[in-house]
This record gives structure tokens, sequence and C-alpha cells, in this order.
């Protein structure tokens, strides 16, 4: 049974380190004119042994009615409607950090009243780090 490579290890150059960010994710709600905006928060840690020579990339990917990703209090300048994002946040980590994903669902939650069902953890690779060695 093989292991996951190590970030700064040779054999992590083409197959990245994948940290999933699963549960728990904070939600938090509210109704615009025509949609609902859905807040995911969630809070996690720098990955541990990374040296100068590691990109982290932050991907998201399959998430319906993404409008804005913010980190540690910063909004992230990527493309959101271009399908799954990959982004470089080594320069944005910090000891202690916060994602935050804004979603807009459609219309027909507001006109129902019904909460939306979007829960970005069901698919275990829809939010992930992914740490490579740069070459």
């Amino acid at each position: 049974m093989s292991q996951a490579p190590t970030p700064g290890t040779s054999s992590a150059v083409n197959a990245p380190h994948v940290i999933r960010l699963r549960r728990p994710w904070l939600r938090e709600a509210a109704a615009t004119s025509n949609s609902k905006r859905l807040t995911y928060t969630r809070r996690f840690g720098t990955p541990g042994n990374l040296t100068t020579d590691d990109c982290v990339e932050l991907v998201v990917a399959g998430v319906d009615g993404l409008n804005a990703i913010w980190l540690n209090g910063s909004r992230l300048e990527v493309d959101v409607s271009a399908g799954p994002v990959r982004v470089a946040v080594n320069r944005r980590l910090a000891a202690r950090n916060e994602l935050k994903l804004v979603i807009d669902t459609g219309p027909q939650d507001v006109e129902s009243n019904r909460e939306p069902v979007v829960e970005i953890w069901q698919d275990s690779g829809a939010v992930r780090l992914e740490i490579r060695v740069r070459q």
C-alpha cells in the first residue's frame, strides 16, 4: 500500500499532496432581490513542513453558483465562472486561515422560500489544497 507523497520530496513533483477541506463549514444565508446568497466559511491551519520550493494551490471545483472566494479577509481575484478555480495561495497563508465561499442560488429558491441545498462537503474533492514541488 503506497502512501501519499510528502511535500518537499521529489516524489511529490508529478502527484500533488491533496488536503480536502471537508466539514466543518459554517453556513450563513441572506436573501437578495432575486436569489439567496450563501456564505460558507471554513477555518484551517497551514500545512506543516512546507518549503520555499512548494507551491500550494487552492482548488474549488463543481460548486454551482460560486460568486466569490475570500481567503483571510482578501477577495481572490479569480474567474469563478470558468469552471474549476485553481489559484496559488502560498503568500496568502497564515498559521490559521479562514476561507469563505460566496454562492448565489437561483430565483426559484427565493420564490419558494425554501432553503437551497448546497453541500460542498459532499464531494470530498470539491474544495482542496494541492501541494506540489516547484520545478
